[in-house]
């Protein structure tokens, strides 16, 4: 997604010493991986179903996330709102 490259610039901000965006974008990752692990947390069995509602800042790694969950599925949040 065209949003997540800011995030990649600022990585890029700082020097091999001190590398301050990098510093700050780890921050970043870590908070999604912090939202991912809560939302699993949250399942109590394999037939359950959550809704997150999240901006698109967050949404691209946390569709990454899930997709890649050996005990998850992704789905299109449009089939289920009218």
């Amino acid at each position: 997604m065209a949003n997540h490259r800011p995030y990649l610039y600022l990585a890029q901000i700082g020097a091999a010493d001190d590398p301050k965006g990098a510093d700050v974008l780890a921050g970043w990752y870590k908070r999604n991986l912090l939202i991912y692990g809560n939302l699993v947390r949250l399942i109590d069995s394999p037939d359950e179903r959550i809704f997150l509602l999240i901006g698109q800042g967050h949404a691209k790694l946390l569709s990454e996330y899930v997709s890649e969950s050996p005990n998850l599925r992704l789905e299109d949040p449009a089939k289920y709102l009218p």
